[in-house]
């Protein structure tokens, strides 16, 4: 399957977490920065949301019980992130139905879309994707691209020659 690259403006949008576990505090955070509406629903959470669940926010609620299809209502976004394939492919058949993106974190076949690897620098946003096959790959190439832009820069007094090492349309379609 080949995703469509594409960076969505979410602010003020309502985005759906199901589920509370390491995966969904890691869309969690993610989603914070982005100005995002969030409410997510789950019967337990991950005692990493402990600092969020005591704090007031207009940004993000949390629903302390299981899932319900009124959940979904008025939704942009949805990710399916609990630890019960069914339950996440239920959510994603009742998502689709109403015209929701949704992102089934353990399944990426049946998702609308996946999360690349990201580096943000002030405006500069780098992202790696693997097609959800080999996540751990795709932080480690933009990793090894972070570390090394310094190195870059302090080694090569060429201008050129140093926009040229981070230019990738020689090689690849932009």
């Amino acid at each position: 399957m080949k995703f469509y690259p594409i960076n969505l403006n979410l602010k003020d949008k309502k985005v759906l977490i199901v589920g509370a576990g390491k995966v969904a505090l890691r869309k969690f955070k993610r989603l914070l920065l982005t100005e995002a509406k969030i409410k997510i629903v789950s019967p337990e959470f991950n005692q990493e949301f402990e600092s969020f669940l005591k704090k007031d926010s207009e940004q993000y609620t949390f629903q302390k019980r299981k899932f319900r299809n009124k959940d979904l209502f008025g939704c942009f976004l949805v990710f399916a992130a609990t630890n019960n394939s069914e339950l996440n492919q239920n959510i994603t058949v009742l998502a689709r139905k109403k015209n929701i993106l949704v992102n089934t974190v353990d399944n990426a076949e049946i998702s609308d879309f996946t999360l690349p690897a990201i580096v943000n620098r002030g405006e500069l946003l780098l992202t790696v994707s693997t097609g959800s096959s080999l996540p751990a790959l795709s932080k480690n190439i933009l990793d090894i691209m972070s570390e090394n832009r310094a190195k870059i820069i302090e080694n090569i007094e060429d201008d050129k020659l140093r926009k040229n090492i981070w230019l990738f349309d020689k090689c690849c379609e932009i």
